[in-house]
């Protein structure tokens, strides 16, 4: 399964994950999925992950603040499956339960071209699940806050609407590169949407910042 691994604070700490962990130590499956939040009340409220899968939590952290629609990542252990009737697919008990940044696309213009932040780092992965736009990456930091940010440069775009040319960006904010960490980061895709069409193909060219080179990898984007 692909390799992935978010950040809850870009720059706080980092931990890494796959679709599903086999636990060596009492032969426990653990599961570790992305997924949004479904309903707002503890009584009522559900994960549904990126496979569509609905689990309903036997417990979550304490400080976990329940709200319609947040993305989060999931480590979990299925405890029992529905019975007929259920409005969820599982039950399950809860390992950790971890926010997930969601971030607009933003538009390069005069103002902020200069100040979006150009530092290296790599792209390890760009994928579209759960509706989103995930991006899986790592950068060289030690003790300040990063910025990672999805941008549509106008310069870029070649005239055909449906084929939509994206960067990723990172900001260091002069940190000392000191250790290693790694991140994924969801951006919202239905500002990318071309009326009258069902599909836009989104493309990231090598950029000079990008600290392992790459062809053009392009995503299609079905809606």
């Amino acid at each position: 399964m692909r390799r992935l691994l978010m950040a809850a604070l870009v720059g706080a700490f980092l931990i890494g994950f796959t679709g599903c962990l086999d636990d060596d130590d009492d032969n426990i499956l653990y599961y570790l999925e992305l997924g949004v939040v479904d309903g707002e009340t503890e009584e009522d409220f559900l994960i549904v992950t990126d496979s569509d899968t609905k689990l309903k939590l036997l417990n979550y952290p304490d400080d976990f603040e329940i709200e319609d629609g947040k993305r989060v990542l999931i480590k979990y252990v299925i405890k029992d499956q529905a019975s007929a009737g259920n409005n969820y697919d599982y039950l399950v008990n809860v390992y950790s339960l971890e926010n997930v940044i969601v971030k607009d696309i933003i538009e390069l213009n005069e103002e902020n071209r200069d100040t979006i932040g150009t530092d290296p780092f790599v792209i390890n992965s760009i994928w579209i699940e759960g509706g989103f736009l995930n991006v899986d990456f790592t950068f060289l930091g030690s003790d300040k806050v990063h910025y990672i940010n999805m941008v549509k440069d106008p310069e870029e775009q070649e005239g055909n609407d449906t084929r939509i040319y994206l960067q990723v960006r990172h900001k260091s904010n002069g940190d000392l590169p000191y250790q290693r960490f790694r991140g994924i980061m969801s951006f919202l895709l239905e500002p990318l949407r071309v009326e009258g069409s069902s599909m836009v193909t989104l493309v990231f060219s090598p950029q000079e910042y990008y600290s392992i080179g790459f062809e053009d990898l392009e995503v299609e984007y079905e809606y």
